[in-house]
């Protein structure tokens, strides 16, 4: 196993294809987790598909009007499934960009060409390494630190954008700085990033960098679709399901906003 590898791959939950709908959404539940590998029912634990919240969306209808959620997994699964062998995971985030998986399965073969399941990676992993801080490797006086009330980082060269969180910025609870010259020492309590006119690659960088820099508790994305690839866009997908982190289209609706700030704003006062 190379030692460099971005993630690893996590112990998968499996279920037999003849387990009913209602009970492997009870343990994905139970278990917080967002999918569940299928394994056939011979005894043989053959993985033939997997199932996710996605799959779920998808044929919620179908599964309340046709009244199974009692029928087997089998009938809703996804397959057949996409695996990535072990010795290639370094190819994992690659294959779950370019295809929009959000789960994929890691597996191993043994010298007869059988198949185990040895884990499974998902987007949330890759989008966990790449932008969340862990407080254990922050220095210790960081850590402690308890970000300014109610300071404010603005990362945009938009006026427009500016000039709207200026007009939110009631009784001054926000004190928005932007691009300041020098963020070494002041904390924050929220971090904005307008992605417009960032390639990914820039973005990205950007958002890792100033989040870890600021100290930020929470943080603000803003972006115009029309400006963005695709893979923008499965990204942010992705962030948006971390906690503090909320993804604002452009133009940006005004009243969602001011009820974030608020909301954000309330954090800020509880001990």
């Amino acid at each position: 196993m190379k030692k460099n590898l971005l993630v690893q791959p996590m112990t998968a939950l499996t279920v037999t294809a003849d387990q009913s709908i209602a009970e492997c959404i009870q343990l994905m539940r139970k278990k917080d987790i967002g999918s569940v590998l299928v394994i056939s029912d011979d005894g043989k634990d053959h993985l033939i598909g997997i199932f996710t919240e996605r799959d779920l969306l998808k044929k919620v209808e179908l599964i309340e009007q046709g009244k199974h959620w009692k029928k087997p997994i089998r009938t809703v699964m996804t397959h057949p499934i996409t695996t990535l062998e072990l010795q290639y995971l370094e190819k994992a985030e690659e294959i779950l960009f370019n295809n929009h998986f959000r789960h994929l399965p890691i597996v191993t073969y043994d010298e007869s060409g059988g198949c185990k399941i040895a884990g499974i990676v998902s987007m949330r992993d890759f989008f966990k390494k790449n932008f969340l801080i862990p407080a254990e490797k922050l220095p210790l006086r960081e850590i402690h630190t308890r970000p300014l009330p109610h300071a404010s980082y603005l990362e945009s060269q938009d006026k427009e954008l500016y000039r709207i969180l200026a007009h939110l910025n009631h009784e001054n609870a926000w004190t928005w700085e932007q691009s300041p010259k020098s963020i070494e020492t002041t904390p924050y309590s929220l971090l904005a990033i307008d992605l417009d006119g960032l390639k990914v690659s820039e973005w990205t960088k950007s958002l890792q960098e100033k989040t870890e820099r600021t100290q930020a508790q929470q943080v603000l994305i803003f972006w115009n679709p029309v400006l963005h690839s695709p893979k923008t866009q499965e990204l942010l997908h992705q962030i948006s399901q971390a906690k503090n982190y909320f993804i604002f289209s452009k133009p940006v609706h005004i009243l969602a906003l001011s009820e974030c700030l608020n909301l954000l704003l309330q954090r800020t006062r509880d001990p």
